[in-house]
């Protein structure tokens, strides 16, 4: 009877009293909070005076401070001391005790080398005072890394693709580029990248549009071979890029009331350029074309077919080593005008249209033009223009200048009205003759310092005249580095983790220049890498 009461008791007992469960202990976890500062959080019923920290920097123990801070729902305690590779921290809180080993992200402690099989993406996109800007290179390729004490080299060759927004003042370039080969050779010294070379070769499409004084220019092509080459060697950055294409080009403006339309197609499209610790070593622009050329003013227009469309400028260390800028062609021209008195029409053929300038020097000016007037007038009329000489001509305050001499006739002759509308241009053989000294650099302005003329007809006249404020000496502006293919890092993140991270863990890699990336540890899992199941942790 004894024993069947007390068994009564217990289970009388069992039934009032709450019993702890293993789900229900309230247990005390420790996890780093390594963002703005060197701190951990500790949840779970822990007294202040219960913990207790010890740092271990190069075999040397550190004198800790603490910081204890209860404002959120985790106590959080914030240490004096930086975490370093190799680093050893104890955190002692109640009876739990963790142990941090502080490692560098994604890279093993041990000296080894493995081979590779990767693939990353890199996403940088931005916005500025310019507009959106955007650097995306996907990869994927195989290699191998080799480390040796704290220094890690990795090898890694495969394939990808490229897509570049870049905008500026004036001008948006767009490419999208596959990359039949990429080429990453990088060396990190205690997490720290200290040297890279990143080589890439492909093809794709190019859009370049410039909204500029001279009008807007667009040009659309298909890249046949495009190299960009990035060396980057104790934090100098030597940056190439080589592009060939062809597609089109088009050209509008319109200024002061002539309206200009340019439409044709790029045989040749070149740009290279060389950058080096922020400068500007090699600027390469060239492109080759055939177009349709409109030029209207007014009354007027002419419509240009311009066999070769050509331009070229190469500068070397800030120094412009050769500059080409030619048009040839031939086409029409029309004029129509009236008055209360009369209406014509001009209609005439351009036999030769050829301008070119060479290394910043007008060569070539070259005009012949001619057709018939009808209407309520009749007649014909004729314009040929060329490059007479070359002489020294002082300008109005006598400083002399090297100077070419254009010289242009001109000619009418009219019958049927006394004059053509909306001008003094009279019934009769008209021919004029007038010699233009004009300064021979092609960027100047008011290059025309003297003009010269003599006219013969119903009313003759002649003359010689200085013109004032001739020439406004004006010198091209070198390239300077615009960042066209983005203000990126090809790298990847970098910085300290805990090397048994545990679920609940965040910590921030902002050791590599440029990049940040703020990492919370999620559960843990096995993966497979380069043959081997590997124990590690979720992150996002």
């Amino acid at each position: 009877m004894k024993v069947r009461a007390g068994l009564l008791v217990v289970l009388f007992l069992a039934s009032v009293l709450p019993i702890a469960n293993a789900d229900e202990v309230d247990t005390v976890t420790i996890n780093v909070d390594w963002t703005d500062d060197h701190a951990y959080t500790i949840a779970g019923d822990v007294e202040l005076s219960e913990i207790n920290v010890t740092h271990e920097h190069d075999g040397q123990m550190l004198d800790v401070g603490i910081i204890y801070d209860t404002t959120g729902e985790d106590l959080r305690i914030i240490l004096n001391t930086s975490v370093s590779n190799g680093d050893v921290i104890t955190i002692q809180a109640g009876d739990v005790t963790r142990i941090i080993n502080v490692g560098l992200w994604g890279q093993p402690i041990a000296d080894h080398e493995v081979t590779l099989n990767s693939e990353w993406t890199m996403d940088q996109q931005w916005e500025n005072e310019n507009g959106t800007q955007k650097y995306i290179l996907l990869f994927d390729g195989q290699g191998w890394q080799q480390r040796i004490g704290n220094s890690l080299e990795s090898w890694e060759m495969g394939n990808g693709s490229l897509l570049i927004v870049s905008n500026t003042a004036d001008s948006t370039i767009s490419m999208m580029i596959n990359l039949e080969s990429v080429w990453k050779n990088e060396t990190t010294v205690d997490g720290v990248m200290t040297g890279q070379i990143f080589d890439a070769r492909g093809s794709g499409t190019i859009e370049v549009g410039n909204d500029g004084d001279e009008g807007a220019v667009q040009i659309e092509g298909t890249i046949s071979d495009a190299w960009i080459n990035r060396t980057t060697l104790n934090g100098i950055v030597d940056e190439r890029f080589r592009i060939e294409a062809n597609g089109s080009i088009s050209v509008d403006a319109d200024n002061d009331g002539e309206m200009m339309d340019l439409s044709g197609e790029l045989a040749v499209l070149l740009i290279e350029t060389w950058d080096s610790n922020g400068t500007r070593r090699l600027s390469h622009t060239q492109f080759e074309a055939t177009a349709g050329l409109i030029v209207e003013n007014n009354d007027t227009r002419m419509d240009i077919s311009l066999d070769s469309f050509e331009s070229l400028e190469r500068w070397e260390d800030g120094i412009r080593v050769d500059h080409l800028n030619k048009m040839t062609g031939q086409g029409t021209f029309g004029f129509s005008g009236e008055d209360e008195n009369a209406s014509v029409q001009i209609n005439g053929t351009i036999h030769d249209f050829h301008q070119e300038q060479e290394d910043g020097i007008v060569t070539v000016d070259d005009l012949h033009v001619d057709g018939i007037i009808t209407g309520d007038a009749q007649g014909t009329f004729g314009v040929v223009r060329t490059i007479e000489g070359a002489v020294s001509q002082a300008n109005e305050t006598g400083v002399m200048y090297d100077v070419i001499i254009v010289h242009q006739e001109d000619w009418f002759n009219i019958t049927g009205i006394s004059a053509l509308p909306n001008s003094d241009l009279g019934a009769g053989a008209h021919h004029n003759e007038s010699w233009s000294y004009d300064a021979k650099q092609a960027e100047w302005e008011n290059r025309t310092i003297r003009t010269v003329w003599s006219q013969t007809g119903p009313d003759p006249s002649s003359g010689d005249i200085i013109h004032s404020n001739s020439p406004i000496q004006t010198s091209p502006e070198a390239p300077s580095v615009e960042e066209g293919i983005g203000d990126v890092t090809v790298s990847r993140e970098s910085g300290f983790a805990p090397i048994d991270a545990m679920t609940g863990d965040v910590f921030t890699l902002d050791q590599q220049s440029g990049m940040s990336l703020t990492v919370t540890a999620g559960q843990p899992e096995t993966v497979a890498m380069d043959g081997h199941l590997v124990d590690t942790v979720a992150w996002t």
